[in-house]
């Protein structure tokens, strides 16, 4: 099931902007969060469609290939297709996103690191 947090990981590249609208999107009051999740909703579902669609056509080229029957399941299939499709580019997202955040507590242990090195040999201390 996608949530709101899930699209943020998907829709916002901004780092900073994405760290902050995942940390205050619960406590967000009145019009600024209204705004927000609908905006990221009404880009889900345009995504969502244009997949939709995408996959529908897919399908029907399957048929004329032969591999594809259209039948009362056909677009079931294809909607169970779509949301498979849209769940691994969520999953996606939330990897890239835990992939920053992996990266970015290195970079401050490295900084850590190296500043630590740095302080031992200004002060002499091994």
């Amino acid at each position: 099931m996608v949530t709101t947090k899930d699209l943020i990981k998907l829709f916002v590249s901004d780092v900073k902007v994405r760290d902050t609208l995942l940390a205050e999107i619960d406590t967000m009051h009145g019009a600024q969060a209204g705004y927000i999740v609908s905006m990221l909703w009404n880009a889900f579902s345009t995504i969502y469609a244009a997949k939709l669609d995408e996959n529908t056509h897919e399908g029907f080229v399957h048929i004329a290939e032969g591999s594809e029957t259209l039948d009362e399941g056909f677009y079931i299939r294809i909607r169970q297709k779509t949301d498979k499709d849209f769940e691994a580019m969520v999953t996606q997202a939330q990897e890239t996103a835990q992939l920053k955040e992996a990266r970015k507590a290195m970079e401050v242990i490295v900084k850590e690191i190296q500043a630590s090195k740095g302080a031992k040999k200004i002060t002499g201390v091994n």
